[in-house]
């Protein structure tokens, strides 16, 4: 009896030294999200337009590459990720952070969600595409034909999915006609049937999805929600369709820009937020805190929040700059500010930012009672940053030089790499404070003025993430597709 107790003993501890070094050991996506978000803004300083993109996102689809990638086409995306040699390790810590992104008991979770598409007449390795599926959680489909441009839209649950129509290939008129009518007719009822059953499956998946929603919400009785608030935020999250140009893999001597019969695959991912703060904002109608300098002298009037409560502030002096992390509710997630100390010192804080660790900004910052006065935002951004990543060392995988015989024998290259991020900023909501304005009235404060442009991170606190990054030039405007 003594011996099991040992061993069971042994056994738990061996358990938490397991999981300290799987914690441990996920640092290296924290890495490669923090350079990835250093190097994209410094890539795009000289754009005067606001700019938001997930690291997250494209370190995804890097990793999901370098699955696939040989040779020096490989060592490339291994070194800008800061992937170990442990391809375990990789595919474990990957599916453990991107399946938090699924999970419905976190609160004010991003959705994030790829996509990995192959035209009907080409094939791709099936261990490759099982890794797909189950470690970096992919849909992987085959697909006759994707138009130019996909769309992207919300449901309740404010899911990303693609919309797409697929294109069958005329016969070629050289054959019989009565040959080609028999196929084809036969063809066709295979498809009207694999339609019907597509569509009944769907409507299946649908019932399960909103059945599970509802176990889920009953699970979940313990934490506090609200009703108007749901129903609020749904309807802006259905707001939510764009269109975006699909990443391409096409044949390494394929020169050809969009989507074209050259085309093999597609591989993209899209990221939606809009988060509550664990302190919710309210919006400020004073008019002198509406002020936003988008230069030294250029004035503009924007909506400003405000709130009050004791948040994480400090002065980084390496980069000339102030510095603040709000959390959302549960506090999972929270958003880094970095404010420049002059109104037109953003473009010198993303420059001093590069290969700069944003973990000794957080180690740097102290808990005050703090005023925050911020803007509110809603950016769409598209981008593509082919050229930024071709000039820190990841050249071969665009080039003729590519080898991706890992995804199929044929000879293939990256044709684009581009991405859509919608994130929205706003006074949000929450029922459960940690600290109301009315607690800390009676207390000298801090105050954090966001009143000129400024870098913004999104990060997921437990594994050391970066899922958003952005900068914020003029808070009234929206913005589009941004390419290097």
């Amino acid at each position: 009896k003594l011996y099991a107790i040992l061993l069971t003993l042994l056994s738990l501890s061996i358990q938490k030294i397991n999981g300290a070094a799987l914690q441990f050991d996920s640092n290296f996506v924290g890495e490669g999200t923090n350079e990835l978000a250093t190097t994209l803004l410094q890539g795009f300083v000289e754009e005067d337009k606001n700019f938001v993109f997930s690291p997250l996102g494209f370190s995804s689809i890097l990793a999901i590459l370098s699955e696939g990638a040989r040779g020096e086409t490989r060592n490339q995306l291994v070194n800008i990720l800061h992937l170990p040699e442990d391809t375990y390790s990789v595919r474990q810590t990957y599916k453990g952070i991107l399946g938090e992104l699924k999970e419905k008991y976190f609160l004010n979770h991003p959705q994030l969600k790829t996509w990995f598409y192959v035209y009907k007449n080409y094939s791709v390795d099936q261990s490759y595409k099982d890794v797909l599926t189950e470690y970096y959680l992919t849909e992987v489909a085959t697909v006759d034909r994707v138009h130019s441009e996909l769309s992207f839209e919300t449901d309740d649950s404010t899911e990303i999915k693609p919309v797409y129509t697929t294109e069958t290939e005329e016969s070629n008129s050289t054959l019989t006609g009565e040959t080609n009518s028999s196929s084809s007719d036969a063809t066709q009822q295979k498809m009207d049937i694999k339609d019907e059953k597509k569509k009944h499956q769907e409507k299946t998946d649908l019932q399960e999805s909103e059945n599970s929603e509802v176990e889920q919400n009953t699970e979940l009785k313990t934490i506090k929600t609200s009703e108007d608030d749901t129903s609020r935020k749904s309807k802006k999250d259905k707001d939510i369709v764009s269109i975006i140009s699909a990443n391409r893999i096409v044949g390494r001597n394929s020169s050809d820009t969009g989507i074209s019969p050259n085309s093999k695959m597609i591989l993209f991912n899209g990221l939606f937020f809009h988060g509550d703060w664990s302190i919710p904002f309210t919006i400020s109608k004073d008019k002198d805190e509406t002020s936003f300098y988008k230069s030294k002298e250029e004035k503009i009037s924007v909506t400003t929040m405000m709130t009050k409560g004791d948040f994480l502030t400090g002065e980084i002096d390496d980069l000339d700059c102030e510095a603040i992390e709000i959390p959302y509710e549960g506090g999972k997630y929270t958003m880094l500010i970095l404010l420049p100390k002059s109104r037109d010192g953003l473009s010198k804080l993303t420059s001093d930012l590069t290969g700069y660790s944003l973990s000794k900004i957080y180690s740097d910052l102290d808990l005050h009672p703090t005023e925050v006065y911020l803007p509110k935002f809603n950016f769409q951004t598209i981008s593509d940053p082919r050229s930024i990543l071709e000039k820190s060392g990841v050249t071969d995988i665009f080039s003729e030089k590519a080898d991706l015989s890992g995804i199929t024998p044929e000879e293939l290259k990256l044709g684009d790499l581009v991405q859509m991020v919608t994130v929205t900023v706003d006074e949000g909501s929450s029922q459960t404070n940690f600290l109301t304005a009315t607690d800390i009235g009676a207390r000298d404060n801090f105050e954090f003025r966001v009143d000129h442009p400024f870098l913004f991170f999104i990060r997921d606190r437990t594994n050391n993430v970066i899922i958003v990054a952005g900068k914020v030039m003029d808070p009234t405007c929206d913005n589009g597709f941004l390419s290097t």
